[in-house]
């Protein structure tokens, strides 16, 4: 197995110094690291990660930049990853509406965030480099977050969309609430069961009663 490529976007010398030190003898990751916006262009006109882990504060740009670029230039590839010393709620919430993947803040133990990254490249390893794939009916546009469904296409939110592409991996599986939360919000211990329900119905509102089944008392199923 290839080992996953990590790109560390931050000026915070000691800190790359301290992830460079963590994944080097770890065979599981490739790790390098730019210090600003303009070094980590220059790097990815020589090769693109599997993931991205950018500091929000940037000395010659921030977070939100990094993201655009890899969402419009590099068609959402690599995946993003968004590791800051901001902490507040708002923007967390912004970052991942903006379309970023995940978001930890600073300090984070290392094996917890080699962790986090693999959870991230199980993503990858879902689809591969496909940009669509289909589940009975359903078709699901990895490059544009789209649903495909009887010949109508549905675009959702980043977060209905990620609902349907954990749904969709295992199509016979039931997922319950805490399964969902835990492996799609980085707070999932603030998240209420009730916030599940919330984009079940909007989903289903979208892409038909049909869609998604309850299984009382358990959970939810494509």
């Amino acid at each position: 197995m290839n080992p996953l490529r990590i790109l560390a976007i931050d000026p915070d010398k000691r800190f790359v110094s301290e992830l460079t030190e963590a994944f080097e003898n770890d065979t599981a990751f490739s790790f390098s690291s730019a210090s600003s916006y303009k070094e980590a262009l220059n790097f990815f006109r020589k090769g693109t990660p599997d993931i991205v882990v950018s500091e929000l504060e940037l000395p010659d740009s921030d977070g939100m930049e990094i993201i655009d670029y890899i969402k419009s230039a590099l068609s959402g590839k690599p995946l993003i990853s968004i590791l800051t010393k901001v902490k507040d709620h708002y923007s967390q919430i912004t970052v991942l509406n903006y379309g970023a993947d995940d978001f930890m803040t600073k300090p984070i133990n290392p094996r917890l965030l080699k962790k986090r990254l693999l959870g991230l490249a199980r993503r990858l390893s879902t689809h591969g480099d496909e940009d669509v794939i289909e589940v009975g009916d359903v078709r699901i546009d990895y490059a544009r977050y789209m649903v495909i469904r009887n010949n109508s296409k549905v675009e959702l939110r980043k977060k209905e969309f990620e609902i349907v592409d954990l749904l969709a991996k295992d199509p016979n599986k039931v997922f319950t609430r805490e399964e969902i939360k835990q492996q799609l919000w980085s707070d999932f211990d603030d998240v209420r069961n009730r916030t599940i329900d919330v984009h079940i119905r909007k989903l289903r509102s979208k892409l038909g009663d049909d869609f998604i089944h309850t299984i009382k008392g358990v959970g939810y199923r494509l």
